[in-house]
């Protein structure tokens, strides 16, 4: 037997959302606390913030200059890293930065701090902006939770390096909301004031992060459902009115693929079978993590052609099942719209043309998971409907679930607390991965234990042997202990692949001039002199 619930008063839903707001900031400060007391690991935070002259000269003219230029923001010629993920155009996360240093300075605490109040206003910002679009209380709170204590995005918010996620999924949501007021607006002015700020926040979003080149297509589904535009407007009209944001995301395309060519050309390396195998893949595992978020680490190695085919064929299918039982359901278009949503916005770095040597990668899961949550919540509404006892399991169930959710996330952001932390764990959940065993032994080296950091540094090598970061590693290593003929004979191998490096001839001169070798070692630092760009500028 069911009964009828009686809908929420005016005056109820006006006192729940502040509170709604409140419990979101609060579950996120009380799950990321702890890193008020974290530092800047060696993975691209040392790079890109406590090694940067830019970026710690804070906020000056020259500064915000080269930040906005695409070239300021580009590696400087001939540089190259063990791990690729920041070298093209995102001038808004960089002036974010030199924010954080003339206000707090180095004090990793406080950068951190920053990010994770970031991601409360965007979680907040979620739900008022879901609220907005479908008028549900209670289904746009559970995606807002969802969103903001998922461990699938401990990365995002923990690694300092990429507040280029949580900046962006902030301007991504306010223009959600400025397209929603837009969308509702029934007379002009306002329609054109809000449109111009739907314009201005897309553009603050892929100046954060390109990865949000997605957002007009987004914004097409949001037509479809929950605006439900199709019956005042035509696709073609839809489509004219977002060609302003088509523009920007085709220049924003534009420019990343400018500074990031070189890695989609070692990227295009790889078989176009094993790229599309690892998408369809990572797809169906981004999934899998969002359910079960067990052994999530900062990096999963490239599975290249060791895909079994089994894998690939269902996971192809398992996506293919989907893609048509949300689009099948016409009567439940969130469902459509919510995969969509996570498709699509995943598309840019599937794996399929992205750069960079992961496999997959846990921030990438930061804003297309919102479909998802999406699908979750107005699913769970839909099959509670108005019996009783339904209402009464999922009353219990959401509560632990995401209190649950919250203890994974609390748990999982340790292990950003220091680099040594970090790269034990990766090494723990994963096998041959170079990059957790290059930087695991930067950390040894730095701690004065160059003994102990060189077998990482030789298995690095193993299992990456055409990357030249690896052999320059070694070589430092061997110059750290004294063994200089052995560097300079991993030197001469680096150098002929990076001819144009000058830290690779500034070790090798050391090692020459360590065996007495005083012409030589003045040859190699004069190559370096030459080759040495603005010294204030560290390579991002």
């Amino acid at each position: 037997m069911t009964s009828q619930r009686r809908p929420p008063t005016l005056s109820s839903v006006v006192w729940c959302v502040p509170l709604i707001c409140l419990a979101l900031v609060t579950l996120v400060f009380a799950s990321y606390y702890q890193v008020r007391n974290f530092g800047f690991v060696n993975y691209d935070d040392n790079v890109l913030i406590s090694n940067n002259g830019r970026i710690n000269g804070g906020l000056t003219l020259e500064n915000i200059r080269w930040a906005l230029t695409a070239k300021g923001s580009l590696p400087e010629p001939g540089a190259f890293r063990f791990h690729e993920d920041t070298d093209y155009w995102r001038p808004v996360s960089l002036i974010s930065h030199m924010t954080d240093v003339q206000l707090f300075r180095l004090k990793a605490g406080w950068h951190h701090l920053v990010s994770v109040g970031i991601h409360a206003v965007s979680s907040a910002a979620l739900f008022l902006t879901l609220l907005s679009l479908t008028g549900k209380l209670w289904r746009s709170a559970l995606v807002a939770a969802l969103f903001a204590i998922h461990p699938l995005h401990v990365e995002s918010v923990a690694w300092l390096a990429e507040r280029k996620d949580v900046l962006s999924g902030l301007f991504f949501i306010l223009t959600l909301g400025a397209y929603t007021r837009y969308a509702k607006s029934p007379c002009a002015p306002l329609p054109r004031a809000n449109y111009l700020l739907v314009i201005l926040c897309d553009a603050l979003a892929m100046g954060s992060k390109p990865m949000v080149v997605t957002l007009p297509f987004v914004l097409l589904l949001l037509d479809w459902w929950p605006l439900e535009r199709l019956g005042i407007d035509s696709w073609k009209q839809l489509l004219l009115e977002k060609i302003p944001l088509i523009a920007m995301a085709m220049a924003v395309t534009w420019l990343t693929t400018q500074s990031e060519v070189q890695k989609l050309e070692l990227l295009s390396s790889l078989p176009l079978s094993w790229r599309l195998g690892n998408a369809a893949v990572s797809y169906v595992t981004y999934l899998c993590q969002m359910i079960w978020p067990s052994d999530l680490v900062a990096f999963y190695p490239h599975p290249g052609k060791n895909l079994p085919l089994w894998s690939i064929m269902g996971s192809l299918t398992l996506l293919g099942a989907m893609t048509w039982a949300a689009i099948w359901q016409r009567s439940q278009r969130y469902l459509a719209v919510g995969w969509l949503w996570y498709l699509g916005m995943l598309l840019p770095v599937i794996g399929i043309l992205h750069s960079g040597s992961q496999g997959h990668a846990d921030r990438y899961t930061y804003l297309p998971l919102i479909g998802i949550f999406i699908m979750i919540a107005w699913l769970a509404a839909d099959w509670v409907g108005v019996i009783k006892w339904r209402r009464h399991l999922m009353i219990i169930l959401m509560p632990v679930w995401i209190i649950s959710l919250g203890v994974m996330t609390w748990r999982q952001t340790i292990y950003w607390s220091d680099s040594r932390i970090l790269w034990n764990h990766v090494l723990d959940c994963t096998r041959e991965n170079p990059v957790a065993e290059n930087n695991l032994a930067d950390t040894l080296m730095d701690e004065g234990k160059a003994k102990d950091a060189l077998p990482h540094y030789v298995a690095a090598s193993q299992f990456d042997p055409s990357n030249p970061m690896v052999k320059y590693n070694i070589a430092l290593n061997l110059i750290e202990m004294g063994r200089c003929r052995e560097a300079i004979e991993e030197l001469r191998q680096v150098i002929p692949q990076v001819p144009n490096y000058p830290p690779a001839h500034e070790a090798l001169g050391d090692a020459l001039y360590s065996l007495g070798l005083f012409g030589e070692a003045s040859m190699e630092y004069q190559t370096a002199l030459k080759l040495t760009p603005d010294p204030q500028v560290i390579s991002l």
